[in-house]
């Protein structure tokens, strides 16, 4: 896992500081390719639980010759199939290094949430640059979906308790 530079090396880490997933054991025969994925998967699963807006997060697979890029949304996982090490040397560098270099957004963190201090904040613009409203809301959701591929409703509550915010991921694709 890469977690965010600003923290202690040896400090325990958070759901909410992991930035990149990575699995590694010796080599892909058998089981084992199949079983690092689900790995994989169910600590995705963790990261998007503690995160509730994470739009998508990138993992990796390496095996002793071999490795395998994923990026896992809220719709599926999106894999790179197995790549060689020695083959595909410049792929393995660039990855690695832009997970390194890459910015919140990038990384999949969702950038509607302003955060000054402890307090949380949303805020909605209206058309052209007139400001819109501005909502200071609890920092853990009042509704939040636990499942790894769904929807993910998550719903904040303000903290007057006079307004409740919905995020909802939905399908680019018409449902028939």
């Amino acid at each position: 896992m890469i977690k965010s530079i600003n923290l202690p090396v040896d400090g325990p880490v958070d759901g909410e500081d992991i930035n990149v997933l990575g699995e590694i054991n010796k080599s892909p025969s058998g089981n084992v390719r199949q079983e690092k994925f689900i790995r994989l998967s169910r600590s995705v699963r963790q990261v998007f639980c503690a995160q509730p807006l994470r739009r998508f997060i990138h993992g990796f697979c390496l095996f002793q010759e071999e490795f395998e890029l994923w990026l896992f949304d809220r719709s599926g996982a999106y894999g790179s199939g197995l790549l060689s090490i020695v083959d595909d040397k410049e792929i393995f560098i660039r990855a690695i290094s832009s997970y390194l270099l890459m910015s919140d957004e990038e990384l999949g963190r969702d950038m509607s949430i302003l955060q000054k201090g402890e307090d949380k904040f949303v805020q909605f613009r209206k058309s052209g640059n007139i400001e819109g409203s501005s909502y200071e809301i609890k920092s853990k959701p009042l509704v939040q979906a636990m499942g790894l591929f769904d929807r993910s409703i998550t719903s904040y509550e303000t903290k007057d308790e006079s307004t409740v915010i919905k995020y909802s991921w939905i399908s680019s694709e018409k449902d028939t």
